[in-house]
């Protein structure tokens, strides 16, 4: 789904506002990276996807906590780089996983408290 008319204008009108960062949680936006949702053809890249994943974790229901993982999380994990977990994903009810395979993001979600995947 594109974004509307009204909503592309006013990021745009908004864009020279900004500082040369937005941090939003632990990721920090540029102002490209912004840019990358007006457009079409751009591809979104993994501090988009981390960005929107932490703005959906912080809009949970109060009784359920979530955990956003960061995207270079997933993939260092799927490649046996990572040797520990700093957060104990079991102290979580839902995980997101963000997964991106040639250049196409899929999201993977754990839900601890019903064992699915």
């Amino acid at each position: 789904m594109e974004p509307d008319e009204w909503t592309i204008n006013t990021v745009h009108d908004l864009l020279p506002t900004f500082t040369d960062t937005l941090k939003i949680g632990s990721v920090q936006l540029q102002k490209d990276d912004i840019k990358t949702l007006l457009d079409n053809d751009a591809d979104i890249n993994d501090l988009i996807i981390n960005v929107h994943l932490l703005i959906i974790a912080s809009a949970a229901p109060f009784h359920k906590r979530v955990l956003a993982v960061e995207s270079h999380t997933i993939s260092d994990t799927i490649e046996n780089k990572l040797k520990n977990i700093r957060t104990s994903w079991l102290d979580y009810d839902i995980i997101l996983c963000p997964i991106n395979q040639k250049h196409h993001w899929y999201l993977m979600i754990i839900d601890l408290e019903q064992h699915l995947f």
